[in-house]
């Protein structure tokens, strides 16, 4: 396991590798790191935030601060994933006011729009040959060998963003723009998302009509303004049950569903099983520990 530490004590960067069968990576949540993992070898199933994917060899994922995160073998089989953590600031310090205005909103893409990054994508190449060689300086530890690691997550990064912003054709392109429209929508959402928040009171934020704001928001967001609403809550909701033991009910009014009814059938459209069956096989994987992660 490769660290480096910042000026506060704080982790910049880190590269290790977890192998086994079963759960490699423990549900997991960071307000202030990033990650990069890749499936080395093996197939897995890949939970982030909402979202699930099942991956194999080669498969690259990109995880945003805030998310709640796993990593299991499917089958009985062993795999290795490849992680590559490193803290938020190790971007944002480089970053002008523009940029960080950018970078803002392309957390609120990457945070409701996860991506599997697999071989053919356009960006694929590029993010598989910067983590290549992030762990060769690692493992050779040469001359300033931390300098093409830090580079190595700058390039990869750079990649992403530009992925998610520009890199689908034009109508992303202007979809990208059109964000820094709704950042005053977005910012009352994640402020107030445990609140009733109507869509109708959405749109008169920006001064248009409703139906032209769910139309601009679906345009930008790739979903409504409910299915963001509720990823979001659905996000908290995971933040909660692998952190805590409060009760379903008090999670669902937590986090602005109020119904918990209503809360687990959302979870389980996005999930496939209930919140209680979500916490509970965190728990049974935690316990039986099958294999503790490899972490070299």
């Amino acid at each position: 396991m490769l660290t480096e530490n910042d000026n506060e004590g704080l982790s910049s960067f880190m590269l290790y590798t977890c192998s086994g069968h079963g759960c490699v990576m423990y549900p997991e949540i960071s307000d202030k790191e990033m990650k990069l993992i890749q499936i080395s070898s093996g197939n897995a199933y890949v939970q982030i935030g909402a979202e699930a994917f099942e991956a194999g060899e080669g498969d690259i994922f990109y995880i945003p601060p805030r998310l709640v995160h796993r990593v299991d073998a499917l089958g009985k089989e062993d795999i290795t994933v490849r992680v590559i953590v490193f803290n938020v600031a190790i971007l944002t310090e480089n970053m002008d006011r523009f940029d960080k205005d950018v970078f803002s909103l392309f957390n609120v893409q990457s945070q409701n729009n996860a991506e599997k990054f697999s071989p053919g994508n356009i960006i694929y190449d590029k993010l598989n040959k910067c983590i290549a060689e992030s762990y060769y300086e690692s493992a050779s530890r040469d001359v300033c060998y931390r300098l093409p690691i830090k580079a190595g997550i700058y390039m990869c990064m750079t990649e992403i963003l530009r992925y998610y912003g520009f890199g689908k054709g034009e109508n992303a392109r202007v979809a990208f723009h059109n964000l820094l429209r709704l950042k005053p929508t977005l910012d009352h959402i994640e402020n107030n998302y445990m609140k009733k928040i109507y869509v109708a009171d959405l749109a008169e934020l920006m001064f248009v009509s409703e139906d032209y704001f769910a139309k601009m928001f679906k345009e930008c967001i790739g979903k409504t303004p409910i299915e963001y609403i509720n990823g979001i809550r659905i996000n908290q909701a995971l933040r909660f049950l692998v952190r805590t033991e409060t009760s379903i009910s008090d999670i669902s009014n937590a986090v602005g569903f109020g119904d918990s009814n209503y809360m687990s059938k959302i979870f389980k459209q996005k999930l496939l099983m209930s919140p209680i069956a979500y916490r509970k096989a965190v728990r049974e994987r935690m316990r039986a520990k099958i294999q503790e992660p490899d972490r070299t």
